[in-house]
């Protein structure tokens, strides 16, 4: 049976261009990131990005991605990004009071023998039915260093999160 362990835990009072935990122990077989963010772009929605050990090279990161944001589903696929964009979160001009849910599994986050993959999962959400102001997206995140994972961290695209949003890191045991 999986262990979830609590590495951090963080709720804005504020807003904050990024969230970053670092020093995390290679203790656990895997990461697990659940996050509740809104930006205050002014905007319908605002870019999340994903970076492992403050590493900002571009073309250290892929993604490919599956959304879902009008009746027509898209795919697609980006080397070239650091950090890596995971999908759109709700921005300041979305429906008053809306977080978009996030979750990224890292899994293996201490090899050091491969590449380090991640899976992620966002949900933009609002009440309109307007192509693109709402979205589900699913990415695979491949991260191009051996290194240990150290260090994860959230960005925004231009705007901050938002007081509330919160920021959750388990480490995962025997799964």
């Amino acid at each position: 049976m999986a262990a979830f362990t609590v590495i951090d835990h963080q709720e804005l009072t504020g807003t904050a261009a990024s969230w970053t935990k670092s020093s995390i122990a290679s203790s656990y077989d895997h990461l697990l990131i659940l996050a509740s963010v809104r930006s205050n772009r002014a905007a319908v929605y605002d870019s999340l990005k994903l970076g492992f050990n403050a590493n900002t090279t571009s073309g250290d990161y892929g993604h490919t991605s599956l959304l879902a944001s009008s009746s027509t589903p898209s795919s697609g696929r980006n080397t070239a990004q650091a950090p890596t964009f995971i999908g759109d979160m709700c921005g300041a001009s979305n429906l008053a009071d809306t977080f978009s849910s996030v979750k990224i599994w890292v899994p293996h986050y201490s090899n050091t023998a491969d590449f380090t993959q991640a899976i992620t999962q966002l949900v933009h959400e609002d009440a309109s039915t307007t192509d693109g102001e709402w979205g589900v997206e699913v990415d695979a995140v491949l991260f191009e260093s051996t290194a240990a994972i150290t260090e994860v961290s959230l960005h925004t695209g231009t705007g901050s999160f938002v007081e509330y949003s919160t920021f959750t890191l388990y480490g995962v045991t025997g799964a």
